[in-house]
């Protein structure tokens, strides 16, 4: 079998990925800022959010911010970018849209660190909810 000419695909998933916790799983009753990725060497961020028990009238909105500090202190809201598909902030969860979803982030225009912001709104709300984030597209790969 031959290999496609004109791929940008090189090395393994292991080596064109990086997966790590943007939330642990966490009952969320107020506002909270997720961890903070460092994103360089990736051309993008596929955030996979999950939401399991939920009680209450809740809503959760989720934001992708960006910042120079690896701690977080100078983060603000990012910008779509020019990737298809791409965005910035998930559908609102509620009780009748709490499925785990998708959210594909062009990050080659942010800043080195990004993370996503949880919103809760609603009455007595209470979700149980965790997010993978999953770096792809890596500037450089291993020999």
């Amino acid at each position: 079998m031959s290999q496609a000419t004109g791929s940008i695909s090189q090395g393994t998933i292991q080596e064109q990925t990086k997966t790590l916790q943007g939330l642990r799983p966490v009952a969320l009753t107020a506002t909270v800022n997720g961890i903070v990725l460092d994103r360089s060497t990736f051309q993008a961020l596929l955030l996979v959010l999950s939401v399991g028990a939920i009680s209450g009238t809740p809503t959760l909105d989720v934001k992708v911010q960006h910042g120079t500090e690896s701690d977080g202190s100078d983060m603000v809201d990012a910008v779509a970018g020019p990737l298809p598909g791409s965005g910035v902030t998930f559908a609102q969860i509620t009780t009748a849209n709490q499925d785990a979803i998708e959210l594909l982030v062009d990050v080659r225009k942010l800043n080195q660190f990004v993370r996503p912001v949880f919103t809760v709104g609603g009455g007595s709300p209470n979700l149980v909810t965790s997010l993978i984030a999953v770096l792809s597209g890596a500037d450089n790969y291993p020999a």
